[in-house]
């Protein structure tokens, strides 16, 4: 039997769609790994193997082009966020491609070398999620593989001694792993990531296991009213103040010592002098401390140029005390570029389309303590300032028992981003052994233990409830809190280090 041979066209159009088959296999496994993990540890085995058959440049661009379809999958939620556009989304994903690209281009420098791309392909990664999360007023850590990981307690306590840079590297080491078995067609690198995987499972298990001494207890309420956007803008304060004290005094019903209302649900009390009396009331009457989130005006200022009179708002929240007495005070540190100030502002002028932020905001500079008891005290963050993990790190205080992290994402509908945004919460919780109390406006609101599990949730969107537990406050820290982002100095130092072996022996 005659073989026909292969038509040039034909191997031409198999080589065109093997890259395209690549990035979208990779953001649907991506994509769908949030819900089923497992699925994590083949997703970049296809843009591996696809970046593998290219020299750095191509593969620059190649990965550039495929991190703008990866984000549209994976964040396309956020064409329902009002005034978000294709555009935006471009911008935004080119960001974002800068860095996929690069790390592309580092694995088609090593492509011919098996053993190095095993440890260049993560330690790539961990170094560019690394400065991806620390590029300044354009930092942004969203969508990790770290956070993929939210569900799988038993992966997340390596972060106990590594950071969430340890789940990074583990996930890619057995992507990369499997993509040079299928390469190389020898099972000895399945065999490698087999046993990786086998040894974190197993670690992880034992960890969770361990049943720490009995110690103070504090029983927590957390407050989910599901304001809507238009009824955050169309709702009188007194309407949402009634709302929020019916579920408070339902909530006080199981004697909590603390009761946690989410982000920016009450406003400015500047303007309304009696709303802190009112929600002093209401906690003296719940027998109860609360917490909760408001947005404050502060002085207004007129632009010179314009003559624009505008009033920098602050996202902050109150601490009061189960007598009704203000106790508390803390400001949003980490603001949102483009939604709560523009960065850069001053230096050079974006783009028209760029809209400016809804609301101005002014950041904090400093964490709070909130006493909880009389031997443990409470953290609070703001919205995505769980997304960063050295900031946490640095606003835990040595007495700070419980991080009460406030949010509010109503402006995403009924849609993932909600559930993205949380899942990073049960990492800096192992990474810190410490518990987090996770109060959203429109869910899902969570108690989260010091081990990263789930030990109360309210998970349906936009559903009005409360959760109760009881919460240990933690009374150590980790080995990562003590010694912060070693991993990632170590990661870079075997990428240099790999990368100049590489050079010198090409050129020899």
């Amino acid at each position: 039997m005659v073989e026909r041979p292969v038509h040039r066209k034909n191997v031409r159009a198999i080589r065109l769609a093997a890259p395209v088959a690549a990035v979208l296999a990779t953001t649907l496994l991506f994509r769908y790994a949030f819900e089923l993990d497992a699925l994590l540890w083949i997703a970049f085995v296809p843009l591996i193997l696809a970046a593998s058959n290219y020299t750095p440049i191509i593969a620059f661009l190649y990965g550039w082009l495929s991190s703008l379809i990866l984000n549209f999958g994976i964040a396309g939620w956020l064409f329902s966020v009002p005034g978000f556009k294709i555009s935006h989304g471009f911008l935004l994903g080119s960001y974002v491609g800068i860095f996929f690209a690069l790390w592309c281009a580092v694995i088609a420098l090593v492509r011919t070398r098996r053993l190095a791309l095993l440890l260049v392909a993560p330690s790539a990664w961990v170094i560019l999620d690394f400065l991806r999360a620390h590029a300044g007023p354009l930092a942004l850590s969203w969508a990790t593989p770290a956070y993929w990981q939210h569900a799988n307690p038993a992966t997340l306590q390596v972060a106990s001694y590594t950071g969430e840079y340890g789940i990074t590297f583990l996930v890619l080491f057995v992507n990369t792993a499997i993509a040079v078995a299928l390469m190389e067609r020898r099972f000895r690198f399945l065999i490698v990531a087999l046993v990786s995987l086998g040894t974190t499972f197993f670690l992880g298990t034992l960890s969770l296991n361990k049943v720490p001494p009995p110690g103070e207890s504090i029983r927590i309420a957390v407050i989910q009213p599901a304001f809507s956007v238009a009824e955050m803008q169309s709702l009188r304060g007194s309407e949402k103040l009634d709302t929020l004290k019916r579920l408070t005094l339902k909530a006080a019903e199981e004697n909590p010592d603390l009761i946690v209302w989410p982000e920016a649900v009450v406003h400015d009390w500047r303007r309304d002098p009696g709303l802190l009396l009112r929600i002093g009331a209401i906690a003296e009457e719940a027998g109860a401390a609360i917490v909760l989130g408001m947005s404050e005006s502060g002085k207004s200022f007129q632009d010179r140029d314009t003559g624009e009179v505008s009033s920098p708002s602050r996202n902050s929240a109150i601490f009061f005390d189960k007598n009704g007495r203000v106790s508390g005070f803390y400001s949003k540190n980490r603001l949102v570029p483009f939604a709560e100030f523009i960065p850069f502002d001053g230096l050079f002028d974006w783009p028209a389309w760029i809209p400016p932020p809804t609301q101005a905001m002014l950041a904090g500079k400093e964490s709070a303590r909130f006493a909880i008891s009389t031997t443990s005290t409470a953290t609070p963050i703001i919205c995505w300032e769980n997304l960063f993990g050295d900031y946490v790190r640095w606003a835990i205080n040595p007495d700070t028992g419980i991080v009460l992290q406030l949010v509010n994402d109503n402006w995403s509908g009924k849609t993932q981003a909600a559930f993205q945004h949380i899942a990073a919460s049960a990492v800096r919780a192992v990474e810190n052994r410490i518990p987090f109390i996770v109060a959203t406006n429109t869910g899902p609101s969570r108690i989260i233990d010091a081990k990263g599990e789930i030990i109360a949730e309210l998970p349906d969107l936009f559903t009005q409830g409360f959760i109760v537990a009881d919460v240990e406050p933690a009374r150590t820290r980790s080995f990562y809190h003590h010694y912060g982002d070693w991993l990632v100095m170590l990661c870079g130092l075997l990428l240099a280090s790999i990368l100049v072996f590489t050079s010198i022996r090409r050129e020899a």
